[in-house]
Formats: structure tokens, C-alpha cells, sequence
């Protein structure tokens, strides 16, 4: 079985964990799913661990990410190979 949808998740140590289902990962999606976690979690930190996917680092992503309150954590290219 093949699914055409991809997910993004975050979870919570302390709040709400949160996943969600794009039909595509680009950067309008990303801040979407940046959004629903932030609703979900309305205070405190939120630190995302992500890898080096273009639309993680997408000007428009991390402009909103950073209005939202939302910090990255880049996994160094290649620590996964």
C-alpha cells in the first residue's frame, strides 16, 4: 500500500505532541504545520530537531518561525548517512 500524503510531527516533552498530513513538504505546508503546533502548544519553548530539507531553512519558514516563537535545531548534512 502506498500513501501520497507525508507527515510532520513534534513531540512534546512537556505539552501537546502534535502530527499532521501534508499531500507535499514545501515551505507554505511547513509554516502550516508550525502553526498547529503552536496552537497546540500556546506557551513556552518549542526547540524542532529537523534536518537540512530546503523548506526547513525556506526564508518564509523561518520568518514565521520565529514570529511564532519556534527555534530549530539543524541536524548536521550527513549525521544520518
Amino acid at each position: 500500500m502506498t500513501f501520497l500524503w507525508r507527515s510532520i510531527g513534534f513531540y512534546a516533552l512537556t505539552g501537546k505532541s502534535v502530527i499532521t498530513f501534508k499531500k507535499r513538504l514545501v515551505k507554505e505546508t511547513i509554516v502550516e504545520a508550525l502553526e498547529e503546533i503552536r496552537e497546540q502548544n500556546p506557551r513556552g519553548r518549542i526547540l524542532l530537531v529537523a534536518d537540512n530539507y530546503g523548506s526547513h531553512h525556506a526564508k518564509l519558514t523561518q520568518q514565521r518561525a520565529a514570529e511564532l516563537g519556534i527555534e530549530f535545531l539543524f541536524i548536521p548534512p550527513y549525521a544520518l548517512g
